[in-house]
């Protein structure tokens, strides 16, 4: 059904971070319409007092009419730059998950740019804000392109420290400059595989 009377309202519990504007009214949206603020974003300004980085909540209540419509939820958002940016460029296989439970055991304040969700590459220079940056590429077959190789030289030149993994970066990186010069990796050949036998009664 159309929604008449549409609007949004958001509440923040955090005193040093408040929105510009906390009620958006809309006209009528008709069912199955996608409606975006894409020309008129919903924004928020952070207190000069705010120094580190943290995860706040946002309360969120929408209504319209007819009907009296509503649904609250919450979001969790990141507010400020941290020390740590997970790029997670698995192609959307959730191998995410693991690297995220350990992170968060830690208790580590750390952005999460999921390639897949998001559709580009962070920049080199947010890289270098962050400072450390966990790459993921899990199983893909074309783990890092050069357009990522050049950002993350241009990172690692800036002081910004990464540790990359994923399956299959050897088999596709070796022949780049990059592998060598900034990763300090050599391909190796051979079958590396060892088996290991147990002691019986042990």
């Amino acid at each position: 059904n159309a929604g008449d009377g549409f609007t949004i309202e958001f509440d923040i519990q955090n005193d040093q971070v408040e929105f510009n504007e906390n009620l958006f009214e809309f006209g009528e949206i008709d069912a199955g319409e996608i409606f975006s603020t894409e020309d008129d974003p919903f924004t928020f300004s952070i207190s000069g007092d705010f120094q580190e980085p943290e995860y706040i909540i946002v309360s969120v209540s929408i209504t319209a009419q007819p009907g009296e419509i509503l649904r609250e939820f919450e979001v969790e958002m990141l507010v400020g730059t941290p020390d740590l940016i997970f790029v997670d460029d698995d192609e959307g296989e959730e191998l995410d998950k693991f690297i995220c439970n350990d992170l968060d055991s830690l208790e580590k304040v750390y952005f999460h740019h999921d390639l897949s969700a998001i559709g580009v590459s962070p920049e080199a220079d947010h890289l270098i804000q962050c400072g450390t940056v966990v790459w993921m590429t899990g199983d893909a077959e074309d783990p890092i392109s050069e357009a990522e190789m050049t950002i993350l030289e241009n990172a690692i030149d800036g002081g910004t420290n990464l540790f990359i993994f994923g399956q299959n970066l050897d088999d596709e990186l070796q022949f780049y400059d990059f592998y060598e010069r900034y990763l300090h990796v050599e391909t190796g050949f051979g079958d590396t595989h060892e088996e290991l036998v147990g002691t019986d009664n042990e």
